[in-house]
C-alpha cells in the first residue's frame, strides 16, 4: 500500500505525519509526504519521500508578513482565505501528481486539496485532526478521521462525530531517549536542571523580547536556563549569563524531560512533548490554538498560563516561582506523563490508515464481479 500524507503549517503540522509515515515505511508499506518545499530537506534526511505542495508555508512571512496571522481568534481563518484559497488550484496540480500511484490520501484539515484530489480520483481519504479545537471545524471523510492526539489530555466530546478515532499523540520518542547533542549534554551534566524556553516553529519568529524576558526571569530565580532560539539571528542572545545556554534546536522529547520547567507558547506538538516529560510548564499562549490547548494543561493541574499581552521579566518571576513552589505542579505533572506514555498514537494511527486501505482494496477487489452479473 501507497499512503499519501498531505499537511500545511509549521513543522509542528509535518512532524505527525512523518512520524506515523517512518512506521508504516518500517512495516512494509510506501508513503510520501506532501507538504510545503521548505521541508523538502529534514523529511528525505530520514528516507521518507518528499513532494512539494504550493502555496510554501515560507511565503506566509512575505508581503505583509506574519503579524496579520499571528491572531488568536481569526489567525486560522485568515491563513486559509487569504493564504490557501487563492493557491488552492496549485495544491491540486501538486498533489494529483503524486496520488497517481496512491492508494490512500491522509489530510490534515488546512490540507484543502487533499479531499478534492482524493475525490476525483476515487481514491479513501482519512481526516486527521492535530489540533483539539479543530474537530468541529474539519471536514470529516466518510472513511473516517483520526484525532491525533491523547485522549487522557483530551477525553471525547458529545458532540463529536461518532467515526472519530482518538489515537494517542503521534510522538515517536515518547521515552525522551533519542541522543541530544555534546554540547548540550555537557551544559546538563554541569549543574541542577535549567529551566527550558522555546516557541517552537510556528511562533518563533515573532519572538520579540520573549528570550530577552526569559533571562532576567531565570535571573530573578537563580535558575539556569536554555533558550531554543530559532534558526537566524533575530533571537540571539548576547552575553548570556553564567549558567545559560541558547541553541537554534533540539528535540523536545529528550531535552524537556531534562527541564526543572518548560516555558513554552502551547504548540499542541510542543505541548505533547511537555505532557509526555513530566515537568511542569509555563505556558504564554500568542494565536491560533495555543489558547486552547493552555488551558487544558491548567484543567489538568500541570501547567500556569500567562498570556502573550502580559509578559515582562517580573511577571515571567512570579508565574515561575509559583510553578516551581507548589510541588503539586510537578506531582500531576508526572503522573498525567505516566499515562499518556501508555497511549501508543502512532502505532495506533498506523493500524486504523491500513485497516481502512484493506476495507478499500476489499471493495475494490469484489467490483468486478458485481458487475459480471
Amino acid at each position: 500500500m501507497r499512503f499519501v500524507f498531505v499537511t500545511f503549517g509549521s513543522w509542528g503540522d509535518v512532524q505527525p505525519y512523518v512520524s506515523i509515515a517512518k512506521h508504516l515505511k518500517a512495516h512494509g508499506h510506501a508513503v510520501a509526504l506532501v507538504t510545503s518545499k521548505s521541508f523538502r530537506e529534514p523529511i528525505s534526511a530520514m528516507g521518507l519521500e518528499f513532494a512539494p505542495m504550493r502555496p510554501d508555508v515560507a511565503d506566509l512571512g512575505r508581503g505583509a508578513g506574519l503579524q496579520r496571522f499571528i491572531e488568536v481568534n481569526q489567525g486560522s481563518a485568515r491563513v486559509e482565505e487569504d493564504f490557501l484559497r487563492p493557491a488552492l488550484q496549485d495544491s491540486k496540480e501538486d498533489l494529483a501528481r503524486v496520488c497517481q500511484n496512491g492508494d490512500v490520501v491522509v489530510a490534515q484539515f488546512l490540507a484543502l486539496a487533499a479531499p478534492l484530489v482524493a475525490d476525483e480520483m476515487e481514491l479513501p481519504w482519512v481526516s486527521t485532526i492535530i489540533q483539539p479545537m479543530t474537530v468541529a471545524e474539519t471536514r470529516h471523510s466518510p472513511y473516517g478521521s483520526l484525532a491525533l492526539f491523547s485522549p487522557t489530555f483530551v477525553p471525547r466530546e458529545p458532540s463529536w462525530p461518532d467515526d472519530v478515532k482518538v489515537t494517542g499523540f503521534p510522538v515517536g520518542d515518547r521515552l525522551g531517549t533519542a541522543p541530544l547533542s555534546a554540547e548540550l549534554e555537557s551544559f546538563l551534566g554541569a549543574g541542577e536542571a535549567p529551566l527550558v524556553f522555546t516557541l517552537g516553529t510556528a511562533v518563533v519568529g515573532q519572538a520579540g523580547d520573549f528570550f530577552q524576558l526569559g533571562v532576567r526571569a531565570a535571573q530573578q530565580l537563580k535558575k539556569r536556563a536554555v533558550f531554543l532560539v530559532g534558526r537566524g539571528a533575530r533571537n540571539t542572545l548576547l552575553d548570556l549569563p553564567e549558567g545559560m545556554m541558547q541553541l537554534e534546536f533540539a528535540l523536545h522529547s529528550s531535552l524537556f524531560r531534562r527541564a526543572l520547567a518548560v516555558i513554552h507558547h502551547g504548540g499542541i506538538g510542543t505541548t505533547a512533548n511537555a505532557l509526555l516529560s513530566g515537568r511542569p510548564m509555563l505556558v504564554v499562549p500568542f494565536a491560533f490554538d495555543q489558547p486552547d490547548n493552555a488551558s487544558r494543561a491548567v484543567h489538568h493541574g500541570v501547567a500556569r498560563v500567562l498570556p502573550r499581552v502580559e509578559v515582562n521579566a517580573d511577571r515571567l518571576g512570579e508565574e515561575l516561582r509559583a510553578l516551581l513552589d507548589d510541588r503539586r505542579y510537578l506531582e500531576r505533572a508526572a503522573v498525567l506523563a505516566d499515562k499518556i506514555r501508555e497511549e501508543d498514537g502512532v502505532g495506533n494511527a498506523a493500524r486504523e490508515l491500513v485497516r481502512v486501505s484493506l476495507i478499500h482494496l476489499a471493495s475494490q477487489t469484489q467490483a468486478p464481479n458485481r458487475l459480471t452479473f
